[in-house]
């Protein structure tokens, strides 16, 4: 659930009662599944630019994700505990996005526990049921793979981002496309990088973006041990049928291989004659 629609839509800041109104909410229309809240997330086609002046005046536009978060800590703790209060009745994952640094983790991760203490002083009962990942989204964060692995309960993939800062794109650049891009060999390894490590620390890694979907991309990210897959629902059946076709004694083999060619345009031409070899479509 991308928490940052309750903030850009409006002219005054969400408060931690409507935020905790609507994180309740959104567990009663969708029982026995989980459900991850992606802490607010402002970048230039997420903004606030409908809050009123006098909110304005009192937020600080420095980074994005996380890091903005950081620097706006009375709008982060009111987000914060409304997502605690709420974990008492429900399991909470609290998914950070565009970590970049070790540093900026453990402090939303002592922010955590500082807005747990302030609120059993107010008489909210010590039953918090909280997971904390992380998204990786740029190539620091894939520097920094290892340590922040270490002091998360999951890891998701954003392809999106993750691609544009591997390719140097701007986000609003509309030519690039992105479907040619995410067969990159050299890409496709910080994919293998970033699960291989998530995996030595017995973490399960997602992921978001186009490439969740894109069902040539599906064997190899498979073969890579990609745990769960972030889509469009529209999506899912044909993902479903493609998968049930793939054979996952073929996918060592395939993945050894892609990891050898040179440029995209072999990784999807091996793919499609993959998938025209099993008679998979």
């Amino acid at each position: 659930y991308r928490t940052e629609y309750l903030f850009i839509n409006c002219e005054t800041l969400p408060s931690e009662e409507n935020q905790f109104v609507q994180y309740s909410s959104i567990f009663q229309k969708n029982q026995f599944k989980r459900i991850v809240f992606r802490t607010l997330d402002i970048s230039n086609d997420k903004n606030l630019s409908k809050l009123s002046d006098k909110e304005k005046v009192n937020i600080k536009q420095i980074g994005r994700g996380l890091e903005f978060t950081l620097n706006n800590i009375a709008i982060f703790k009111h987000q914060l505990k409304a997502l605690l209060r709420t974990s008492i009745d429900n399991v909470v994952n609290i998914m950070y996005p565009y970590v970049e640094s070790i540093d900026d983790l453990i402090k939303a991760k002592r922010l955590v526990q500082e807005c747990k203490t302030e609120l059993i002083s107010i008489g909210i009962p010590n039953q918090f049921n909280v997971y904390q990942g992380i998204m990786v989204e740029t190539l620091k964060s894939v520097e920094n793979i290892d340590d922040l692995v270490q002091i998360s309960d999951f890891i998701s993939i954003g392809t999106n981002d993750l691609l544009q800062d591997f390719f140097q794109i701007d986000r609003d650049n509309q030519e690039i496309s992105q479907t040619k891009d995410m067969y990159n060999p050299n890409f496709i390894k910080i994919l293998h990088t970033i699960i291989e490590t998530a995996h030595k620390y017995n973490k399960k890694v997602s992921m978001c973006g186009e490439m969740a979907s894109d069902k040539y991309a599906l064997p190899i990210l498979i073969g890579l041990g990609l745990d769960e897959f972030s889509m469009n629902p529209a999506n899912v059946l044909n993902i479903r049928k493609i998968l049930s076709q793939i054979n996952s004694n073929d996918l060592n083999i395939l993945l050894s291989d892609i990891l050898q060619l040179k440029n995209p345009k072999d990784v999807k031409d091996y793919i499609i004659a993959y998938y025209t070899s099993k008679m998979i479509i």
